[in-house]
């Protein structure tokens, strides 16, 4: 999450990636109908509180259980898909009068023999409930965040397309997720490395012609690389030796007094070895270099959302089975640890910690270290308060 002028953005990814952002200008009343779904967003006051992520399980085609995508306004939820495939919510911005929400519905398309079909991640927009569709269907494609700059829409995710890679065969084409920022619907940026390997971007920022965005690409020897792209090209790009990372969260700072802006990214790795067990390290960098460890890497440790404010960092995120809190490489727990928890995203409105994740099966939202809202069943993957 950053501050910029009067916004206040955050950005959040945890597996699937989120961002958030918060406008200080006030929005009208707006009702959107989307194939047959009624969405509406009422004019903002003070102190509102919005969450995104996806409910519980419905019945969808074939029996099948499925989450839907949703937005939640104070605690009431608004669906913005209609549960018929599996859906999902990754990040929200407001800007004006607008609502966009970035995500993934899965869509389905049907091969030889004709009872077969395939389900596919499908990258979605949505503004004021109203979805458009950035990837062609037919391939996976997922949306997991959104930056307002002016008039222009920015959205990172990924994009399965047709590489050159040694596993390509002459006229039997292989498809490979590519990291992809789009711009107003459009196709901005495919980011990857020299070697054309898969990648998925997780964040975006954009300060003026400069577009930052953060996620992972392949090692050579196994795993992946955190890596920070600004525009087309890679910024940062370094993990330690023998160890797989990747990022879930970008954080770009103002100015300082040199006319330098720092950039914040976290995320989590862990130890490429087989003979490791699977643990993992929730991780903070700062300009490339590693800034903190804040869990052992024994057992599960992801950072999934940072947000800076005056002189502290703050980080969401997960270790082992608690939603966890960091403040300055501080660790602050958010849950009991009896279930599974885990903190998806964090923002700072005046004095006020607000963060966003799961207890359990139930979608949640703490303020300053306690329990604010216990939502349906679900997750919280991003929040801002306006």
């Amino acid at each position: 999450m950053y501050s910029m002028r009067d916004t206040i953005i955050t950005v959040v990814l945890m597996g699937a990636i989120c961002a958030v952002w918060l406008w200080q200008k006030p929005a009208r009343e707006v009702a959107k109908m989307q194939a047959g779904i009624a969405h509406a967003l009422f004019e903002p006051e003070a102190g509102d509180v919005y969450a995104v992520g996806h409910s519980g399980r419905t019945e969808g085609l074939s029996g099948s259980q499925n989450g839907v995508a949703v937005l939640w306004k104070n605690g009431e939820q608004h669906r913005l898909s209609d549960g018929r495939f599996d859906s999902a919510a990754n990040s929200v911005f407001v800007s004006n009068d607008d609502v966009y929400v970035a995500g993934y519905e899965k869509s389905i398309e049907y091969k030889i023999p004709a009872s077969f079909s395939i389900f596919w991640k499908n990258a979605i927009i949505w503004k004021n409930g109203v979805k458009q569709s950035l990837g062609d269907g037919k391939h996976a494609s997922e949306a997991n965040s959104v930056f307002i700059w002016g008039d222009d829409v920015y959205v990172a995710g990924y994009e399965e397309i047709s590489i050159d890679t040694t596993l390509s065969r002459p006229g039997q084409p292989y498809f490979e997720p590519i990291a992809t920022i789009w711009k107003n619907g459009n196709v901005l940026y495919r980011l990857t490395n020299s070697a054309n390997a898969p990648s998925k971007a997780m964040s975006v920022f954009v300060d003026g012609k400069d577009i930052y965005s953060a996620g992972s690409v392949p090692q050579y020897f196994g795993g992946s690389i955190a890596t920070v792209w600004k525009n087309d090209q890679i910024l940062y790009s370094r993990t330690r030796v023998n160890q797989t990372s990747g990022v879930n969260s970008l954080f770009v700072s103002e100015k300082n007094i040199f006319g330098r802006r720092n950039v914040y990214y976290v995320g989590n790795g862990m130890e490429s070895d087989s003979g490791r067990s699977a643990g993992s390290e929730a991780m903070v960098w700062k300009n490339g270099k590693l800034l903190y460890v804040l869990t052992d890497g024994k057992k599960i440790g992801i950072a999934g959302s940072v947000f800076v404010a005056g002189d502290d960092l703050y980080v969401a995120g997960k270790d082992v089975n608690y939603a966890m809190l960091w403040k300055n490489g501080e660790p602050i727990r958010l849950s009991d640890g009896g279930a599974s928890g885990s903190a998806n995203s964090v923002f700072v409105s005046g004095k006020d910690v607000y963060v966003g994740g799961n207890d359990s099966n139930t979608a949640m939202v703490w303020k300053n270290g306690t329990v604010f809202q216990r939502l349906s069943s679900g997750v919280v993957n991003s929040v801002f308060v306006k």
